[in-house]
């Protein structure tokens, strides 16, 4: 069985954890890599992908050629190989003439929805948010399964139709490593820091977090930092805010930074705070949570599953900064002692549903599934 993965462009900075994973999970499960193809539209940076064959498409190309590349080498592959799967995720669930050339050449389909694409657009005013919608929903017509992490995202208006209620299945890929990610003895230290780790996109919601921490400084007195992990369109935005704010001795951005001196961070972290708009599952969250940090977040996508208020961790009323700023002065008030009673609730929380042995169990039956289906296909 080949495994087809279909992916828009991966940078080093975020989109690269979810394909590893996939890696993990299907060559756990299958034995070897070899049977993993990968579909890019831009070049995979820092994936150790070893034995597994990559085809990405120059992602300078104008819309229309980008696609047209896209095409053929999803066409190649299904001329290929006889018994695929091809999973559709990261923005490629948008591809929908690849998708309905697979339904012709009778491929099994996956779409892989790792959060809410409309969304997203609406928030970045997106001008092609009519024809992303007219795309995904063709895309989940002509797709045999749809996969999901949660029940929440059934809220979006077109999973709620009838048409494709049978073809929803909720499952996590996240993996979590515990042993680089682990609940070490925190760094103490005399400053509050609070942190942030995504990209600088307006629908993480960072432009109001920058708000509530000049409004943590002046009407609450706490004297905090907000260390900013990440990069993205809106950086020199945000740094100019900083500027007129004057808070350059309160908020730092470092940029993105190895993913293997994330830790360090997260236990330097009072809270991790995410007040984003809207999310799938993000790993920042999980690593952070294993970290034993407490966490701070909106109840967007899946979060509400795993965040449960003063247990886990700690979930956002609104999107607003003067609420973000008020809760977190809220939390600061809570005994060190609860605080890391919530962080070790979350660490086991993370050690129970996100080990790779957790996960490849609930592959195993997706992938099974898949695969009777593909066999009577073939047998059809």
């Amino acid at each position: 069985m080949k495994i087809i993965i279909v992916t828009y462009p991966i940078g080093s900075g975020s989109g690269l954890s979810p394909i590893q994973d996939f890696i993990k999970i299907f060559t756990n499960i299958y034995g070897k890599s070899d049977n993993i193809s990968i579909v890019s539209g831009g070049e995979i940076i820092n994936l150790d992908a070893h034995n597994i064959e990559i085809c990405y498409v120059n992602p300078k190309s104008n819309f229309i050629k980008k696609h047209i590349n896209m095409f053929a080498c999803i066409l190649k592959n299904a001329l290929r190989y006889n018994k695929s799967i091809f999973f559709f995720t990261l923005g490629a669930e948008l591809f929908f003439p690849s998708l309905m050339a697979l339904r012709l050449l009778r491929k099994k389909i996956v779409l892989l929805l790792t959060g809410d694409t409309l969304k997203i657009s609406k928030i970045s005013l997106d001008r092609k948010y009519p024809i992303k919608l007219i795309s995904l929903i063709l895309s989940a017509i002509f797709a045999d399964s749809i996969i999901v992490y949660s029940p929440s995202f059934l809220n979006t208006a077109f999973l709620k139709s009838f048409l494709f209620k049978k073809k929803i299945v909720f499952a996590y890929h996240h993996i979590i490593d515990l042993d680089s990610f682990k609940c070490e003895e925190r760094y103490e230290d005399n400053e509050i820091i609070i942190g942030f780790v995504g990209r600088l996109v307006p629908e993480k919601n960072v432009t109001n977090l920058v708000l509530a921490i000049k409004i943590l400084v002046e009407k609450y007195n706490i004297n905090t930092k907000l260390i900013i992990i990440g990069d993205g369109p809106l950086r020199k935005y945000i740094e100019k805010l900083i500027d007129v704010l004057n808070l350059h001795n309160n908020i730092k951005i470092l940029g993105w930074i190895p993913r293997q001196a994330l830790p360090m961070y997260y236990r330097k972290f009072k809270i991790l705070v995410l007040p984003s708009f809207t999310e799938g599952l993000p790993y920042t969250i999980l690593e952070a949570m294993a970290c034993g940090t407490p966490i701070l977040a909106t109840s967007v996508g899946a979060i509400p599953d795993i965040i449960r208020e003063d247990i886990t961790g700690f979930l956002l009323d609104s999107f607003n900064a003067e609420d973000i700023a008020r809760k977190i002065a809220e939390i600061l008030t809570i005994k060190e002692e609860r605080l890391k009673e919530v962080g070790m609730a979350a660490r086991t929380y993370i050690a129970r549903k996100f080990t790779i042995q957790r996960v490849i169990c609930t592959w195993k039956r997706i992938l099974a599934e898949l695969n009777h289906f593909v066999h009577s296909l073939q047998g059809a």
